[in-house]
């Protein structure tokens, strides 16, 4: 099955379970608000208006929950709350790739560049990093890493930053990963200065 049926199919499904689910939540808030007049009616005093007072606070703060919830899903937003780190399939993976911040995607940079052989892996300070958010060998080469994870193509920065910090650094090699793609004006620096 293709990727793109395989997606409006989930989002059908989604629809679907979100719309179960907003009918469920209706029944539920209309016998608990049943429940709370029955309640108000037996104990007229201000100990039984106090408690229907937070009842109601309760019951508005869950639908507001329940709403946005079903406003990310239907929507097809992430939810930051719902980032989970699974690891089973690429998919998935790549799913949590989107949900990490910056710092999180350098780590996990270098936890790929271990798996893939190179040595001496070593992720820059957050700050004042020259430019390069990894160092590493490739068994031959000194290795400069730039790191972005984007929600939106990138542009000459991250190339100029980290061919400054190969030469910061002392390496013989420059690159950018990302998890985004790059304009055509950093493809082309990029390859008039060599970074990959």
């Amino acid at each position: 099955m293709s990727r793109r049926r395989r997606k409006k199919q989930s989002k059908a499904e989604s629809l679907l379970e979100s719309f179960f689910a907003f009918i469920l939540g209706c029944g539920i808030v209309i016998s608990l608000l049943k429940k709370g007049i029955w309640f108000l009616k037996q104990h007229s005093n201000i100990v039984g208006i106090i408690l229907l007072g937070l009842f109601l606070i309760a019951l508005v703060f869950g639908l507001i929950v329940v709403m946005r919830a079903m406003a990310h899903r239907i929507l097809g937003k992430k939810n930051p709350d719902s980032c989970v780190r699974k690891t089973s399939d690429i998919q998935t993976e790549l799913y949590n790739i989107d949900c990490m911040t910056g710092r999180e995607f350098e780590f996990w940079c270098a936890s790929l560049l271990e798996n893939l052989g190179y040595r001496d892996v070593q992720v820059t300070p957050a700050s004042n990093d020259q430019g390069a958010d990894i160092i590493a060998f490739d068994g031959e080469n000194r290795c400069a890493f730039q790191c972005k994870r984007y929600d939106s193509d990138l542009g000459n920065t991250p190339v100029q930053e980290v061919y400054a910090a190969k030469a910061m650094y002392g390496c013989s090699v420059a690159y950018v990963l990302t998890n985004s793609h790059f304009t055509v004006g950093a493809r082309q620096l990029a390859e008039a200065t060599d970074v990959i």
